[in-house]
């Protein structure tokens, strides 16, 4: 497990405005497949031109069912993927939410899928889930 603490932007929006390359050379974004994001997506691997860097970059992911339960599925994916044993990988500390009101999510939810207490900022576009 990493010792470097990192935030993560988890984003369930399909069409997130904000600049993807600017942030992924900062931070690991997990973001959803969509018309919008996915040209997006592509300038950003293009950019990169193949180097990998397992703590900061863009993964994209595909909404299948609602996006509810992707949030759900896909928090315990990027959990597991910045905590868990993955080698030079940094453990995060704040997970900045997009795409999905957290009205529509609950706290006792997430905490039981992370397996630990959490705080929740509500802010305008996006909540954040912050590691106690």
């Amino acid at each position: 497990m990493g010792t470097t603490k990192t935030e993560i932007y988890f984003v369930l929006d399909k069409n997130w405005e904000k600049d993807l390359y600017s942030l992924s050379q900062k931070h690991p974004i997990w973001i959803c497949n969509s018309n919008a994001n996915d040209i997006r997506i592509r300038d950003v691997w293009k950019k990169e031109n193949g180097q990998y860097n397992p703590n900061r970059g863009v993964t994209s992911f595909e909404i299948k069912d609602t996006t509810e339960n992707t949030f759900y599925d896909f928090l315990g994916i990027i959990d597991d993927h910045h905590q868990k044993g993955y080698s030079n990988i940094e453990e995060w500390n704040k997970i900045s939410v997009f795409g999905i009101d957290f009205k529509k999510v609950g706290k006792i939810e997430i905490q039981e899928i992370l397996g630990f207490d959490i705080e929740i900022n509500v802010i305008d576009d996006c909540f954040e889930i912050i590691k106690k």
